[in-house]
């Protein structure tokens, strides 16, 4: 049971509508546009490193809503290790450890 006190605060209290955004929003939307963001920076850092190794990985999201295949370079830059992902794809396929 709420105490009285504790049931007029929430009374007095306002709700504020929360909007989340759908997986579909950041595959669509906020991915590509980051990429278009950062690919210049990222461009000019890779021209300024001496050695690249690239690695791939694909995964798929716990709802198994989509699967994605990443493409990632590896790096040292100013002494400092990085890994930026230069391409991510959606898998037309469902990716699982079984398959």
């Amino acid at each position: 049971m709420i105490p009285s006190s504790g049931l007029t605060l929430l009374t007095k209290l306002e709700l504020v509508a929360i909007s989340v955004k759908a997986e579909k929003y950041f595959r669509t939307m906020l991915m590509p546009a980051t990429y278009e963001k950062l690919s210049p920076q990222v461009r000019v850092m890779i021209l300024d490193v001496q050695w690249l190794s690239f690695t791939t990985d694909s995964w798929t999201n716990p709802m198994k809503s989509c699967s994605l295949l990443s493409f990632t370079a590896h790096f040292l830059h100013q002494s400092e290790r990085r890994k930026v992902i230069l391409a991510a794809m959606v898998l037309e396929q469902d990716h699982t450890d079984q398959s």
